[in-house]
């Protein structure tokens, strides 16, 4: 597959800087696309990645909901002046607070819904998860107070499966990507099927860089109107002040599920570094798939690049290559890899024997879990990719609760053993920003723990002792 994609005219020094200076700022990039006048100008996916894979993007699912809501109201089937209340008048409590009474749709789009924290660690494995936002308590006024919150956002798009009577993610695939023939993205889910609306969504780079290119051109794609342009222009204008006790682009403003960007237009952007920036008066989009420790210190590496890309080309395209195609390349160790034994403690993860194999380009990785063995194939040298069901050991935002049953994950699986102490084994996970480091004891017993770029994992299996069977 090619990974690069340059028109004439766009630097690829200037691209090689913005990789380089965003690896240095703590921004693992997966892939980014700059949209200049409806047409690519650059385009770039580091191996072992790709745009067409399709990744958890956190909060940037928020403005996925934010056009559903705004098609249900050009539908007649939902208005952002009702009330919550109103719209679910079978899950409410018995006594209903004056300022749940108030609270509205709008409120709940722009981040004023009248909670103090968001409750949404809790809601999402609720058998019922709307009664359970409806009972929470409201310390503010709706509409008035700014508290982020995914929760809030939830409630949105359960109001549009009540109305339209299609679970979020149908609506969105029927409503606007299956009309702009994009691929139908997947959406987590609470226990009752509703859709997380504020997070969960699993989309490609390709998809969200088409759904930014169709509102920054007011909502019509390849002449197709998909949202209305009023809805566009009402979504992207600040109806929230956010604290002035954050960054800059943080602190810049809240509209429908849209943050504004420091430097004009707007964006919708997901934890650890998922961004979909767009730049209406400029005629720009520009989208970022990646794993950040500092999203900040990742959107002023994109403000530098648009100011660098248009110059004039200085020759660094072989570089730009070779960046591309070697920044996360694992080492390569000795093939003189010998079979070792794990027993570990008893653990969340189910797991009760871990085996390390060599073969012919690498070693497999056998998991004895009590629901089915699983095998890591991983590469010396190089990746593999590997599709396995796990449990607990998924890093995210939200690590308390214990996840009964395995979730199914892709990763591409590297290791090395050129450490006198211990044994890696890189996971770059695909569907999700993340990467973790598995280390093993090399000669001695000791821990079997896991480090990450950046995420979180259930503090029961970060670190676990094991024993080496020899």
């Amino acid at each position: 597959m090619n990974n690069i994609h340059l028109t004439r005219g766009a630097n690829p020094g200037a691209v090689c800087d913005f990789i380089n200076s965003c690896y240095d700022s703590g921004t693992n990039l997966h892939s980014f696309q700059y949209v200049k006048g409806g047409r690519v100008v650059a385009k770039v996916a580091l191996s072992p990645y790709s745009f067409i894979e399709k990744m958890l993007v956190y909060s940037l699912s928020k403005s996925f909901t934010s056009a559903c809501v705004g098609v249900a109201q050009s539908e007649g089937i939902l208005n952002i002046d009702e009330r919550i209340v109103d719209i679910f008048p079978d899950k409410c409590p018995d006594i209903i607070s004056e300022n749940l009474s108030e609270m509205r749709i709008k409120d709940c789009l722009c981040m004023t819904s009248g909670h103090s924290a968001c409750v949404f660690e809790h809601l999402q494995n609720q058998k019922d998860p709307v009664r359970y936002f409806l009972s929470q308590p409201l310390d503010y006024r709706p509409g008035t107070t700014f508290v982020y919150s995914t929760a809030a956002t939830f409630i949105c798009g359960a109001a549009v499966t009540k109305r339209s009577g299609m679970n979020l993610l149908d609506y969105l695939y029927e409503k606007v990507l299956k009309k702009m023939d994009l691929e139908k993205p997947e959406w987590r889910s609470c226990p009752d099927g509703s859709k997380f609306g504020g997070t969960g969504l699993v989309i490609s780079g390709d998809s969200i860089t088409e759904f930014g290119k169709m509102i920054c051109n007011g909502g019509v794609y390849k002449g197709k109107k998909i949202i209305p342009e009023e809805w566009i222009k009402t979504a992207s204008s600040i109806h929230s002040v956010t604290p002035k006790n954050g960054t800059a682009d943080w602190t810049a403003g809240y509209g429908y599920q849209f943050w504004l960007n420091a430097r004009g237009g707007f964006r919708g952007d997901g934890a650890y570094g998922q961004l979909c920036m767009i730049f209406p008066e400029r005629d720009i989009v520009f989208t970022v798939l990646s794993e950040s420790i500092n999203m900040q210190k990742e959107v002023d590496c994109v403000y530098r690049l648009l100011d660098e890309i248009d110059k004039p080309d200085d020759g660094r395209i072989e570089e730009l290559k070779t960046l591309v195609q070697t920044l996360y390349l694992p080492e390569k160790c000795k093939s003189d890899f010998k079979r070792v034994e794990y027993k570990p403690k008893k653990n969340i993860a189910g797991i009760s024997a871990i085996v390390l194999d060599p073969c012919d380009d690498g070693i497999v990785v056998s998991l004895e879990c009590d629901y089915k063995t699983q095998k890591i194939q991983c590469g010396n040298g190089f990746y593999k990719k590997n599709q396995l069901l796990l449990k607990n050991l998924t890093p995210g935002i939200w690590t308390k609760f214990i996840e009964e049953k395995p979730r199914e994950i892709n990763v591409y699986a590297s290791y090395n053993d050129s450490s006198q102490n211990e044994i890696t084994v890189t996971l770059r996970h695909i569907d999700a920003p993340h990467t973790q480091v598995w280390h093993f004891p090399k000669k001695e017993d000791g821990d079997w723990y896991i480090t990450m770029h950046c995420g979180a994992l259930n503090p029961q299996i970060v670190k676990t002792p094991v024993i080496i069977n020899r």
